[in-house]
């Protein structure tokens, strides 16, 4: 873990705050706390990476601090919240202070530190039944992120709400990618060989951004004026590890690696001012202006085997403005209108500089102009009835220009101009029309149209064109169960008009189907039970299904959730957790005679047990076990893990 000054720095101003606070105290100081040790144990077999990916629990022993908080008041009317935690052998760190003078000023600050985990296993490929994977030397993959961040404030009657505050947003470690390198197979027999992308990749990550902000609020007679200023520095040096040409058995070459190294900073401005105001009790309305500006600078160097190629500089120099306008006009108690509109500019100018032989320097200029459009209605003149519809319109035209310098080139690699125009409608309802019943549905339908203008673009025009439709049913039958059932469908179309072909091609479909049941049963007064259960069916074809090793994607994955808790006492309490999924979403791509799978086939369980009991009048005992198990069939069961999990924690309050 990184060592910051800053962070010291914290430590010492909240101690430094809650002592000069103590000192201007006319009592003793009531405070009230709670502090919660806990230890867990986790044993795992099989992918312990896999199984700290997908519940973010590390293995072996963990324990600490697993939640502080201390309230109270210092002196007259100071009110002090201090809360935190620390596990040790997790990363997982916490400490936060607030200190409140009523009508006065505020003082927060913070430092958060958790892991994000990884699994490093690259594909799988599968030959004459032999299974062939990558397995990573470094299996302890994570992300640490951290952030530390200070505000204070000022909160006086009749006086604008001032805040300052400044925060530092971290991220260092080592992450795998779903990008995997290239693999070669060579066929002993055949003599033919194929290429897979099964290697694994990495990428090794150090991430930092500083941000702050000034926050200034007021209430000028019943209109609400505020604006928030905010500047953020980011600056990062990433490195991936990827694979040009790895070789599978029985050849065993050494594989061509590839490095990409990349730098990059960039500072952002941005300034939101917003305005709005009751009118009257018919009418609200509001304004809002943004102006953003981005600068950034950005280096690519890639090393592969023992060639070497690298971007000596790229600038990136954008500008924004966007203008909204929004207003809410009740002219009978039961109908509402709404309308609102949003104008927006921005302009983009970037440079590329590579080493060429003649030194060549790439111009972009992208100029976009967007209107968007909402109009929305609501009526509940039907008794435990209300009925809504919207429509979004969206016009945009988005020119880009990208050309080759010095002049003497006299190159236009792309001239494009972009027109685009969306329409979005809904209708729904919501509805009770018996005590025990309520009912609710919509229907959205989008079309997204994109007419390109080029002399050198392969596609002249685009049409997404989507809907969904959803119903909702509640049922509470008695004052012990409580039922609902809802039901969803998408679908999505993909048309596309081509250069050469002079004829618009279906070029993509995609369709689900979401059925959930959910339930809440209380069938004794010690006794409740909450369930769901969710099954969703998935297709996606595209224009290449008839492509020899492409078909179209069909899954279908099932989930299921449960919880019972039983008071075996009035100081006893019994807790069980259960959840399920399965997916059953692999396809076999025959390509040159071996099989990839794509998708995936996996099935997960989990369960766990807590009994919680009341000691004494300030001491809570907590006992769990839990046991994870994931299967997945379609990699060879190189994820597979079964996992057992102990965790034994006190709450003491004083």
């Amino acid at each position: 873990m990184k060592r910051h000054p800053f962070t010291i720095l914290l430590a010492v101003a909240m101690a430094v705050a809650v002592a000069q606070a103590a000192e201007e105290k006319t009592s003793e100081p009531d405070f009230t706390t709670l502090i919660e040790p806990g230890l867990t144990y986790v044993n795992v077999h099989g992918n312990a990476a896999k199984f700290r990916e997908d519940t973010g629990i590390k293995d072996n022993f963990t324990g600490g601090i697993e939640k502080f908080l201390m309230t109270g008041k210092v002196g007259k009317d100071l009110e002090l919240t201090l809360e935190g935690r620390g596990i040790f052998n997790a990363h997982d760190y916490k400490v936060q202070l607030e200190l409140v003078k009523p009508d006065f000023w505020f003082l927060r600050a913070g430092y958060t530190e958790w892991r994000k985990y990884y699994n490093g296993n690259g594909g799988y490929y599968s030959t004459n039944n032999l299974g062939q994977v990558f397995v990573p030397q470094n299996q302890d993959l994570h992300l640490d992120l951290r952030n530390i961040f200070v505000e204070i404030g000022l909160i006086r009657p009749n006086l604008p709400k001032i805040t300052l505050g400044y925060e530092r947003q971290e991220k260092e470690g080592m992450k795998s990618l779903i990008e995997w390198g290239t693999a070669n197979y060579t066929n002993t027999i055949t003599k033919t060989s194929t290429n897979k992308k099964i290697w694994p990749s990495y990428k090794a990550v150090d991430e930092h951004t500083d941000i702050v902000r000034l926050e200034l609020e007021h209430d000028i007679k019943n209109i609400h004026v505020g604006n928030e200023f905010r500047y953020e520095h980011y600056q990062a040096k990433n490195i991936t590890y990827d694979t040009d040409t790895g070789y599978l058995p029985p050849l065993t070459n050494a594989p061509t690696k590839s490095t990409y190294t990349q730098e990059m900073k960039n500072d952002l401005f941005w300034n939101a001012f917003h305005v709005d105001s009751h009118l009257n009790e018919q009418v609200y309305w509001s304004l809002g202006y943004l102006y953003s500006r981005f600068d950034g600078d950005d280096g690519f160097d890639r090393l592969s085997g023992s060639s070497h190629y690298y971007t000596t500089a790229v600038d990136l120099d954008s500008q924004s403005h966007v203008l909204n306008g929004n207003i809410m006009y009740q002219p009978h108690k039961t109908l509402t209108l709404n309308v609102g509109v949003q104008a927006e500019k921005s302009d983009q100018d970037s440079y590329q500089t590579g080493v060429t032989t003649a030194s060549t320097l790439f111009l972009t200029q992208v100029d976009k102009r967007n209107l968007e459009e909402n109009i929305g209605v609501r009526w509940t003149a039907i008794p435990f009835t209300t009925l809504y519809g919207e429509i979004k319109l969206v016009q945009e035209q988005e020119y880009l220009d990208y050309n080759l310098t010095p002049a003497q080139h006299g190159i236009t690699l792309r001239d494009t101009q972009v027109n685009t125009q969306c329409q979005n409608f809904k209708i729904g309802f919501n509805s009770a029309p018996l005590p025990r019943m309520t009912i609710s549905g919509y229907y959205r339908h989008g079309i997204r149209e994109d007419d390109f203008d080029s002399f050198q673009e392969f596609t002249i025009s685009q049409r997404f064109i989507s809907d969904e439709v959803a119903a909702k049913l509640t049922l509470r039958p008695c004052s012990r169960v409580n039922l609902a059932f809802k039901y969803q469908l998408i679908l999505s179309d993909i048309n596309t008009l081509g250069t050469y072909t002079n004829l618009t091609a279906a070029s993509g479909r995609y369709s689900s189907q979401i059925y959930t049941l959910s339930a809440t049963l209380t069938p004794i007064n010690r006794l409740y039970v909450t369930g769901l259960l969710s099954y969703q069916d998935t297709y996606t074809a595209s224009a290449y299904n008839n492509v020899t090793g492409f078909k179209p994607y069909r899954g279908d994955v099932y989930t299921a959730l449960a919880s019972v808790g039983y008071a075996l006492d009035n100081k006893t309490d019994l807790t069980a957790e259960y959840s399920f999924s399965y997916a059953d979403n692999s396809n076999d791509a025959i390509i040159y005679g071996g099989v990839l799978d794509y998708g995936l086939d996996y099935r997960r369980h989990g369960i766990q047990v807590g009994l919680k009991r009341q000691l004494t009048k300030n001491l809570v005992g907590t006992l769990r076990y839990g046991y994870f198990e994931y299967v997945e069939s379609s990699t060879g069961g190189i994820n597979n893990y079964r996992a057992n999990m102990i965790t034994a924690s006190c709450a003491m309050r004083f």
